[in-house]
This record gives structure tokens, sequence and C-alpha cells, in this order.
């Protein structure tokens, strides 16, 4: 039988190519530091997803307690400062923050706290959260400079979309991807594509590419499914 610490160092790369990363890190990682140097590749560092692979939309796509634990109090802190790109679910973000140095926050709260500059090879941050609630949080107004492309999807309708939502958005000034789809409650006035232009794209001069799917709910009861793509293209 052939033991992995036998092979050389391109067999083992050409194995772990095979596996999903989450495996290759929670199985490799603090093994040797031969295999420490060489999972510290852009391969397996730069993009991470922390989520159940073919997962559809609302279900539990958490990973296992037993992954995700050893994930947030093991693995993230040996390779936060060269990780580019993380995908979570809201319950994936909770568990990371309350390994660390964090209270227990909630889901929206640990959005921001993950572009609060810590992180700073981030580019790509994709996220599904439940809820957007009020915060008491102290939150870092400073720009976002090395984000490059954030995607937020919330599952729930809003109140909070002009005092979190968007002050959030408007620290991007550099982002060139941006995915929102969101719901938003108890608003006198619908999202169209004048407040769009004015709040947040305008903010954003390098943005190239912007899909949405964004609902008002208005103070008179009324749903508008916003498809504003020709109203931002002509303002």
């Amino acid at each position: 039988m052939v033991n992995i610490m036998n092979l050389l160092d391109e067999i083992i790369l050409i194995i772990w190519n095979k596996l999903n990363k989450i495996d290759v890190l929670y199985s490799f990682l603090n093994v040797s530091k031969r295999f420490d140097k060489l999972i510290r590749d852009k391969i397996y560092t730069h993009s991470i997803e922390l989520i159940k692979t073919n997962c559809e939309e609302k279900d539990n796509c958490s990973l296992s307690d037993q992954i995700l634990d050893r994930f947030c109090l093991d693995t993230l802190p040996q390779i936060n400062s060269i990780v580019e790109e993380l995908i979570l679910e809201s319950r994936s973000m909770e568990r990371i923050f309350y390994a660390g140095d964090y209270t227990r926050l909630y889901v929206f709260d640990d959005c921001q706290c993950f572009l609060d500059g810590h992180l700073r090879q981030l580019r790509t941050l994709i996220v599904r959260i439940d809820l957007i609630w009020n915060s008491k949080l102290f939150i870092n107004n400073t720009d976002i400079l090395n984000l490059k492309c954030f995607s937020l999807t919330s599952y729930t309708q809003t109140n909070e979309y002009d005092t979190h939502v968007v002050p959030l958005l408007r620290r991007m000034i550099y982002l060139e991807q941006l995915t929102l789809y969101v719901s938003v409650n108890n608003r006198s006035t619908f999202i169209d594509g004048i407040h769009l232009n004015n709040e947040i794209l305008d903010h954003m001069s390098q943005l190239q590419t912007f899909s949405f799917n964004i609902i008002t709910r208005t103070n008179v009861n009324t749903y508008v499914n916003n498809q504003l793509y020709e109203d931002i293209r002509f303002h």
C-alpha cells in the first residue's frame, strides 16, 4: 500500500485537484509542514465555498458542525490573509464570527464584519441571508477598496434597506460586479432607476455588471417587481 506522504508533490496535487477544496483543507492542513506549504497554493485558498455542493436555494446548505468548527477554529485563522473569495450562507457566517473575537451577531451584521478590513485580500463575497434587521453594531464607514464582486440575496422582507444595505454598498467604490436580490418593506416610494443611480451606481465608477431583482412594498401595500434595466440605462 502506498503512503501519500511518500508521493511526489505533483502526484499529491493531482489527487487533491480531484477533491472538494473544503475536503482538502479539512483533511490535510496541519498534517505536515510539507502539506501546509502545498495547501497554501492559490488553487485551494483563492476561493472557498462554505456551502454544500448542489444545494438548492432556501435548503439547508450548511456544512456539518464538525467541518465548520474545524474551519472556524483552525483553518481560517491560518489562511485569512490570502483568501480572495468566500461563498457563504448565513449559518456559516454566524459560526465563523462566533468562533473568533466577535460576539454573536445577526446575519447582516456578520456580512458587514467580513468587510471591516481584516480579510484584506478578499475580492469576492457572495452572501445568502434570511434577515436584515435593525442593528446597534458600530459600523466602520471607511471605503472598501479591494472588493470587486459582491452578491447579496435576502430571503425575507426588510425595513432596513436604506439604513443598512445602501450605506454598505456605497462603501464599495471599486466594485465591478454587483448582484442584489432583496424585498424592501414599508417604503414611501418605489426603488426605481433614479434611486439606484443616485444612491448606489453613481458611487461605483468601476461597475461593469449589475444584476438585480428588487421588490418594493410601499405603505399602500402594493408590490412591484422592479425590473429596471432600461430605466437605469437611460439615467
